[in-house]
């Protein structure tokens, strides 16, 4: 099986210039009815289920869990643990960094969304999504993975010599193996016409999803109906369109918010928002902060000399 290599260059952090960083690793036995609450994490995080059953959220999406399942959760973005009652789970997490760029910065484990600090984390650790990377795979009957994250879990508890270039090394081929899964689902899902003509959504909205774009218009333009479109995209990509198109968009506001001295009135026109207040109640959903926590980076203190008050940083 060979690397889907379209889907690798439009990832964020493509996997060929992965380098990831552990931080922590562990083997965790939870007790019944085990429940983390509502967290988000400042690290990138992997989570795998050897035994159990439960829950596990990322973002708008709650999986249910079985064991062989392995998912992939990035950094800043909502998450639950819900282990059952019957059968709790047995539990791998994996913090990591995505590069070694951060090497020695330290930083909370995790909190609460609304006491997360988006502007603590350096780029490019701050990923509200990693693009064509998959939140889930399931493994069950295949072990290898799961040999891969004990090996990586012994060198971290004895810390011999070169423990972190072994321990880098077989994340990042526990991440290459998680996208190579995800993408042998999607073709097996759907005949090769139905996944060319998916992949066509997908680079079309990449390149269109601002303003006057909408759902319907793109399944017309594609001879979909808009329900059906969306549940291909369930399947294709793990989300529904409008998800999908809404992931997109909140991306570019980030970039934008961070970097331009643009006013939060004018990114909101920009990428597709019907209005600044309605842009400011979705990024708050998606992130669980306001637009604004975004303006007070160090970043854009430094460029935005003179910047055009919008009237919303104020209120929120």
């Amino acid at each position: 099986m060979q690397i889907d290599e379209e889907n690798l260059q439009k990832s964020e952090i493509p996997l060929a210039d992965c380098n990831p960083l552990l931080r922590t690793i562990n083997l965790y036995p939870c007790t019944p009815g085990f429940d983390t609450s509502d967290r988000i994490l400042y690290n990138a995080y992997l989570l795998y289920v050897h035994a159990g059953r439960g829950w596990f959220r990322i973002g708008e999406t709650m999986y249910e869990a079985e064991p062989g399942d392995l998912y992939h959760c990035p950094t800043g973005v909502v998450q639950r643990i819900v282990a059952d009652q019957e059968e709790p789970f047995l539990l791998t997490g994996v913090d990591f960094d995505w590069t070694r760029h951060h090497d020695g910065t330290t930083m909370p484990w995790a909190t609460t969304p609304r006491h997360f600090e988006p502007e603590r984390i350096p780029q490019p650790m701050y990923h509200p999504a990693l693009e064509g990377f998959p939140e889930r795979v399931r493994l069950a009957g295949d072990e290898t993975v799961r040999d891969m994250l004990l090996t990586i879990l012994e060198a971290y508890d004895r810390r011999a010599r070169f423990w972190e270039v072994k321990a880098a090394g077989l994340l990042k081929a526990v991440l290459v193996m998680m996208l190579q899964a995800w993408h042998h689902r999607m073709v097996e899902k759907h005949p090769p016409g139905v996944n060319h003509r998916l992949g066509a959504v997908v680079r079309h909205l990449a390149a269109h999803h601002g303003a006057g774009v909408t759902c319907a218009g793109v399944a017309a333009q594609f001879h979909y109906h808009p329900d059906h479109l969306s549940r291909l995209m369930v399947q294709y990509a793990g989300m529904s369109l409008k998800h999908y198109l809404t992931g997109l968009r909140i991306r570019e506001a980030i970039t934008l918010l961070r970097y331009s001295d643009r006013t939060i009135a004018d990114i909101a026109e920009q990428t597709g928002f019907s209005s600044p207040a309605h842009f400011s109640r979705v990024f708050r959903t998606e992130t669980g902060h306001p637009p604004s926590a975004l303006r007070r980076l160090p970043v854009l203190q430094e460029t935005r000399a003179n910047p055009e008050g919008s009237g919303m940083d104020d209120k929120e």
